[in-house]
């Protein structure tokens, strides 16, 4: 679930992990993240 933040200015949060990892669990959250921000915001 995404809320936004009233009253700051724009930010960014990087999301990164070590190439040689393989995780479904890395993979899984991953791509729920890329999924939440190609969502529409209401």
């Amino acid at each position: 679930m995404a809320l936004p933040v009233e009253g700051i200015g724009p930010n960014e949060v990087a999301l990164a992990w070590t190439a040689s990892r393989r995780s479904p669990l890395i993979h899984g959250f991953a791509q729920a993240a890329a999924e939440t921000l190609t969502r529409p915001r209401p």
